[in-house]
């Protein structure tokens, strides 16, 4: 077996969302400000060892209990954060939660459609991932593709 040993990244792997700084109240709490950073790249493990995606590499997420799942042009890689953590410190513009165990990159969806009564996208890698969409998150999604 291997031990996982957890650092405190976010300097390294994140930019500050201005857009979200209520500027109104003092930035006086560490806890404050990792809740206004937007993640730039993602710590993943690999090997035993932490690497780095960059988020616009990040096809889709999937929740793997309290961890995650990253899609990428290499595959899915581990990472130790929650879908949660992930989904409020990435770009609401680039990446949308489409089911409760899923994000997407909306750029990396390929399609869009039905199989039966289920939504679902297919994603741009090789092997061409299906990924549910839930009713509620059709229309937004939609919105988001311009269709």
């Amino acid at each position: 077996g291997f031990i996982l040993v957890f650092y405190d990244v976010t300097s390294v792997v994140s930019h500050n969302d201005a857009s979200s700084k209520d500027v109104s109240k003092p930035d006086v709490t560490a806890e404050h400000t990792k809740r206004n950073v937007q993640l730039s790249r993602i710590p993943v493990v690999v090997d035993k060892k932490v690497t780095f995606v960059e988020t616009t590499a990040v096809l889709c997420l999937e929740s793997q209990a309290h961890y995650t799942r990253l899609l990428t042009s290499d595959g899915w890689q581990f990472c130790n954060l929650s879908i949660g953590a992930l989904e409020a410190r990435l770009s609401a513009t680039d990446f949308m939660r489409v089911h409760r165990r899923f994000i997407v990159n909306v750029s990396a969806v390929q399609e869009l459609g039905r199989v039966g009564a289920k939504t679902q996208v297919v994603m741009s890698d090789k092997d061409r991932t299906v990924i549910p969409v839930s009713r509620d998150a059709v229309a937004q999604l939609r919105g988001k593709l311009g269709v």
